[in-house]
């Protein structure tokens, strides 16, 4: 079973999930952005929490295929400088040196932003809420933050330092999502 995110050529803010095996393919979407998330979409749920696809969508996105692409390939299909897709796509994620959590992941949201083309204080404010486990408060009360990537394009720590994996679908629907792109 394979999953993947498609998006429309057209409409940018339309993103499908479309899960393939077993000889079947299942839609799901359009998608907002707290639906995002890759590990969800099964052409058979194995959970009552995994959201149910659609096999009539699945065969329509399928059959549609050359009006969609895989977000992916979002910074090339939209034309993006080579230079800057080589510098996404050279993104490290984890510094195998690192002594601790937070060191050396992603780039820098300023970084992100300013070769983008981004508003820093909106790229930091997302980020930040991307980078918190959502539901997850420690003893005291305050909440929990990812400190590796993972399916989130963020990470950021309770000093306000945020960093982003540029090249993660989920950063990539929501330049899109956000109408940034």
């Amino acid at each position: 079973m394979t999953s993947r995110f498609l998006q429309n050529n057209a409409e940018r803010t339309q993103i499908f999930a479309l899960a393939s095996g077993d000889g079947m393919d299942v839609g799901f979407g359009p998608l907002a952005m707290p639906q995002i998330y890759l590990d969800l979409y099964h052409t058979t749920p194995p959970s009552a929490w995994h959201p149910r696809g659609d096999p009539a969508l699945g065969a329509d996105l399928t059959a549609r295929a050359a009006e969609f692409h895989l977000l992916d390939d979002f910074f090339h299909v939209y034309g993006y400088p080579p230079d800057l897709i080589a510098w996404i796509e050279a993104t490290v994620l984890r510094d195998p040196d690192a002594r601790g959590p937070y060191d050396d992941v992603g780039r820098p949201a300023e970084e992100v932003a300013e070769r983008l083309g981004l508003d820093v204080e909106r790229l930091r404010r997302a980020g930040a809420a991307e980078g918190i486990v959502e539901g997850q408060l420690d003893p005291a009360g305050d909440p929990l933050y990812h400190y590796t990537f993972g399916s989130n394009w963020a990470v950021a720590d309770p000093a306000g330092r945020v960093t982003i994996n540029p090249n993660s679908y989920r950063f990539k629907a929501w330049l899109s999502l956000a109408g940034l792109s």
